[in-house]
């Protein structure tokens, strides 16, 4: 229930209170949600006692990665593994959009989006649609999001962005196998 929910950032953070220490923290996975943490830690006086530390082989991304580029008919090809967009709907994240938009990493995806009816093959466009229903017809928050974004050129960009906006405060990212010890 909502009024037994516990604000667990701010118990971690007073507990590993900034200051005299040198209390580094390792996060495991350098995807979106690893580098939000990093993020979050950097604004609350961590500075450069943050690691990350990804499996990934092409680099950090997570659910954000790029395959490396290939060479198909002479055009180089490359394409995003995971997620092929994304949407915002937490004001502090569409800020953070809008700061990763204003510097390159992320664009608007002004695609045509809508639902197709799989009996009758009828094409309903996002402007017209209904999202009443199951919870199921709108499972990405396609049809209800004020914008969708991409990566620039490929969704790993976004997290090449939080990684910049994490400034120089977080450690460089360390590649992990798992079976290393952090």
């Amino acid at each position: 229930r909502a009024s037994n929910r516990v604000d667990i950032s701010r118990r971690v953070y007073a507990s590993m209170a900034p200051g005299g220490d040198d209390t580094r923290v390792a996060i495991v996975g350098g995807g979106v949600a690893g580098l939000a943490c990093a993020q979050s830690l950097v604004a609350h006086g961590f500075g450069k006692r943050v690691d990350i530390y990804d499996q990934g082989s092409r680099g950090p991304g997570g659910r954000t990665s790029s395959s490396r580029p290939a060479e198909i008919n002479g055009e180089t090809m490359v394409f995003d593994h995971g997620a092929q967009f994304f949407t915002a709907t937490n004001a502090k994240f569409k800020a953070v959009c809008e700061e990763l938009k204003a510097k390159g990493y992320v664009a608007r995806w002004d695609g045509v989006f809508g639902t197709l009816n799989a009996f009758d093959g009828v094409f309903i466009p996002k402007r017209r649609v209904s999202v009443g229903g199951p919870p199921r017809q709108d499972f990405f928050k396609l049809l209800t999001a004020d914008e969708v974004f991409v990566g620039v050129p490929t969704n790993q960009a976004v997290c090449e962005g939080l990684r910049a906006l994490a400034g120089d405060d977080v450690t460089e990212i360390g590649r992990a196998s798992c079976r290393e010890r952090v």
